[in-house]
């Protein structure tokens, strides 16, 4: 004969079982029915406009005197950003380094803090990755601080041969007659 303590055991794991038998059951009614990827769809929709609202909240919040008109420039770099992070990381686990490091690059000159950033993915990228990506950002910046200086040598010469071909001095605020 069973005891007490036995057969509440032994009520108690049928019912789990049957909780747990339902559970699958319900789960794979749900995942088989026919507007189950539409509805997922839907679901993920609505978090990212969620996410892109809190995201807005907050830079109104973090706006200082601008009327609390949203800059879309900002979110929209915002979002470019968070993209050129994740397809760097897909990339380089795709075995595409060269190409996820570029998409990393661009995202630290997007960002608001790079410092930051730059820390953080000093702690949590390998040394082998980490090592080329400073080695690119720096390739980067040196090729933009070239372009500006020649832009800026372009220009100067541009005003120096204007200057010298006209008799008269530029004129750098408005002549009232």
């Amino acid at each position: 004969m069973l005891s007490l303590g036995s057969v509440k055991l032994l009520a108690l794991g049928t019912a789990g079982a049957f909780f747990l038998g339902y559970c699958f059951y319900f789960d794979r009614r749900r995942t088989s029915a026919p507007d189950y990827k539409k509805k997922v769809f839907q679901r993920r929709q609505r978090e990212a406009m969620a996410a892109k609202r809190r995201i807005r909240f907050r830079n109104e919040a973090q706006r200082t005197g601008a009327g609390g008109d949203v800059d879309d420039d900002q979110l929209e770099m915002q979002t470019r950003f968070l993209h050129e992070v994740q397809r760097g990381e897909l990339l380089i686990k795709e075995g595409r380094v060269d190409e996820g490091l570029s998409h990393l690059c661009t995202a630290i000159n997007l960002c608001a803090n790079p410092g930051a950033l730059l820390e953080m993915l000093e702690a949590n990228l390998p040394e082998a990755l980490f090592r080329p990506l400073m080695m690119r950002l720096s390739e980067m910046n040196q090729r933009e601080s070239s372009s500006e200086s020649t832009s800026e040598t372009e220009s100067t010469d541009q005003l120096s041969s204007s200057s010298a071909t006209t008799s008269q001095p530029l004129a750098l605020e408005p002549q009232w007659h």
